[in-house]
């Protein structure tokens, strides 16, 4: 519960600061006459870089051969890239790509267990809604689809190999991007993917487990606008 509402917090939070920079933007009728060089038009290109921090917030079933048991996907650090297109000032699209290691522990009965490691890409292609494309602050919200695909699973149970299902799921979004040349920005970014996968065990230890990942995608970093 702690963690949910510091979860909550967080979220709240950012978005109430989204909120009023927004509007402290839109109330003022004047602008700095170097925006009119920084305004986002249709047809531009976006890229950005980020440092992001990956913290699963699902749940997952119990192993299907060990009552009372269930796994727990351990928060990373990754990085990540994008780009984007402007299809008008206000409506864009975001692609982003990424790669992160994450740890595997057990749960219940199998609590402290460390199950093993696996490495997702989670390919994300969203539409994005940016609302003040004329301000050096331009704040956006976003939705779209992802496709998650895991590879690199290690098992850290003696003679037993672990797998992971790809997985398609929705995705939300929601950040800003602060310009400071007509190029260049600072971005802070947060995404919500539904994440539904299975594990499976084999060998020594057998069985499957729902795993529902669920991560927020918290990032921040630089982009530039061609």
């Amino acid at each position: 519960m702690k963690k949910c509402n510091r979860m909550l917090g967080i979220i709240i939070s950012s978005v109430t600061l989204f909120s009023m920079n927004s509007l402290i933007a839109e109330d003022k009728n004047t602008k700095n006459p170097n925006d009119d060089a920084i305004e986002t038009k249709a047809g531009d290109w976006i890229t950005r870089a980020r440092a992001l921090y990956v913290y699963p917030y699902g749940s997952s079933g119990s192993l299907s051969t060990i009552p009372n048991t269930g796994v727990t996907v351990r928060p990373s650090w990754t990085g990540e890239v994008d780009v984007g297109y402007m299809f008008t000032k206000n409506l864009g699209s975001e692609l982003i790509v990424g790669t992160a290691c994450n740890t595997i522990y057990g749960t219940k009965a199998l609590k402290g267990t460390k199950i093993g490691t696996t490495w997702l890409l989670p390919p994300t292609l969203t539409l994005q809604w940016r609302f003040l494309p004329s301000f050096r602050l331009q704040p956006y919200v976003g939705g779209g689809v992802n496709y998650t695909l895991f590879y690199g699973e290690a098992c850290s149970l003696p003679g037993t190999h672990l797998s992971l299902k790809h997985t398609w799921g929705p995705a939300l979004q929601f950040g800003t991007d602060v310009f400071i040349t007509k190029h260049w920005f600072i971005n802070a970014d947060v995404k919500y993917i539904w994440m539904w996968s299975k594990a499976y065990l084999t060998g020594a230890v057998p069985g499957s487990v729902s795993v529902n990942v669920n991560p927020w995608l918290m990032g921040v970093g630089f982009g530039y606008k061609w």
